[in-house]
């Protein structure tokens, strides 16, 4: 390894920056004892220093160890020097959505593809009840082989974070349970979830009515502005999934990511089939036809399972 090197800490040699966040800056790493690069997050110290900080990343850094999914960046380990705290994680290789999003190249069957990768890797997290808890498009990254791998997966725990300390994009992408202040949860995730699907269909971040300053609390009471997507191509049980995604009570939205998961699946199966959106007489479909196929079909799964339980 002959690069320069930025910073040594232990057994790492930090070479490149390759990404910033709230709570410190992630460095294209080599481990000299394993002797392989790693995305390497190092922490700030000010953040570090606080220690209700320390305790809930170190327990949320060995849970987030423990999940092992194609579609989840691998956590490795967490280390302490003098200080220090830098969490070791698998270096991604390929293009953030974001990206992807900004260079315009996305249609609506690659949007699918890519939103059913997010949501099984959230449901390989919600099966050990880890939310990730800062799901935004730069957070997810599509490898040359075209796959999703979810970066930062739960790392992203700020005890201290207070309205005023709220980014742009915080503001964009967190549940509003998150902006009153409220611990991640699986349905927190499924709203940030609704927000990067808004971005990939329109290019453009979601509008709230939260202004910075504000209570943080009002954000609850205000329904999303969808009024964008009225001049878009969007099938009618998109619309109705973003909504369900977006809905400000945490209660009305998907139950978890399996239900999500059953819907989608519907939808891309229909998509599939149907991949011109016309129906053999020449006809174009009306958005409620593609909802009641949809829907359908998620029933039909779902009394399905319910019988082969019943007779196992």
């Amino acid at each position: 390894m002959d690069e320069v090197v930025l910073k040594r800490i232990l057994h790492y040699r930090l070479v490149e920056k390759i990404g910033e966040g709230r709570n410190g800056e992630v460095y294209r790493t080599w481990d000299s004892d394993q002797r392989r690069w790693v995305a390497a997050k190092l922490i700030r110290p000010e953040i570090a220093a606080d220690f209700a900080f320390q305790k809930q990343m170190v327990s949320r850094t060995r849970a987030v160890s423990r999940v092992d999914h194609p579609n989840i960046a691998t956590v490795a380990a967490i280390e302490k020097d003098q200080g220090n705290y830098l969490i070791e994680s698998e270096l991604v290789s390929g293009q953030t959505l974001r990206d992807l999003i900004q260079s315009g190249k996305l249609d609506r069957r690659r949007l699918l593809d890519i939103v059913i990768e997010v949501t099984a890797g959230l449901m390989a997290a919600q099966s050990r009840m880890i939310p990730h808890g800062n799901l935004r498009s730069s957070n997810i990254m599509l490898t040359p082989d075209g796959h999703v791998k979810l970066l930062d997966f739960g790392l992203n725990c700020n005890p201290r974070r207070t309205a005023p300390d709220l980014t742009p994009d915080d503001i964009a992408y967190l549940a509003p349970e998150q902006l009153e202040g409220n611990p991640a949860h699986a349905a927190s995730d499924l709203y940030s979830l609704g927000v990067v699907i808004y971005e990939m269909i329109t290019g453009r971040l979601l509008l709230t009515a939260y202004e910075p300053g504000a209570s943080p609390k009002n954000v609850r009471y205000r329904t999303p502005d969808l009024s964008l997507l009225r001049g878009e191509a969007i099938p009618g049980e998109i619309l109705l999934l973003l909504e369900k995604l977006l809905a400000v009570n945490p209660d009305e939205r998907f139950a978890g990511p399996g239900e999500l998961m059953i819907t989608l699946e519907a939808i891309h199966d229909f998509e599939v089939k149907h991949p011109k959106d016309t129906p053999a007489d020449g006809r174009k479909a009306t958005p409620r036809q593609y909802l009641m196929i949809s829907l359908l079909v998620v029933l039909l799964v779902i009394l399905w399972s319910i019988i082969a339980s019943h007779y196992n």
